[in-house]
């Protein structure tokens, strides 16, 4: 009887790691699929030099709650937006001259950005009116856009 029990422990041992290995797959590729690009100082001015796509970027900090609330959000609005909308997150601390050259002072801060002028997002953060941002809303901002700084 005990070789029995025995032999289904060694087969639900044998079960648990496949189930750990799929779903661990199964999330790494998720990750390479989610177009989201980090921006940092030291990869800002390569990545958004001389580009005609429009970005839309969220300014984080890793200490705020508003601003994890928000990270699934733009998970799915790089996902959706696809190739029409780059969407971008800039950590704060990992990226302060960025946040400066922005003009970022709260987080967690929405901007977009296209041909070298910036945009401010002031709308509720709620996944719809970012997505109506992002996707040509910002042109009908109020004051409308600034020059990007130096």
């Amino acid at each position: 009887f005990f070789s029995c029990f025995e032999g289904l422990m060694d087969l639900s041992r044998i079960f648990g790691v496949f189930l750990i290995s799929f779903v661990l797959t199964f999330v790494n590729a998720s990750d390479e699929r989610r177009p989201v690009m980090h921006l940092t100082d030291d990869n800002i001015l390569t990545e958004m030099s001389g580009s005609t796509d429009v970005w839309l970027m969220y300014f984080h900090v890793d200490w705020s709650l508003e601003c994890r609330r928000l990270v699934p959000i733009f998970d799915q609005l790089a996902e959706a937006l696809g190739d029409t909308v780059r969407v971008s997150k800039v950590m704060a601390e990992q990226a302060q001259h960025t946040v400066q050259r922005f003009g970022v002072s709260t987080f967690p801060t929405i901007k977009v950005v296209r041909m070298g002028m910036v945009y401010s997002y002031s709308g509720p953060s709620i996944y719809e009116h970012v997505y109506a941002f992002a996707h040509g809303g910002y042109m009908d901002a109020d004051g409308g856009g600034e020059p990007l700084k130096a």
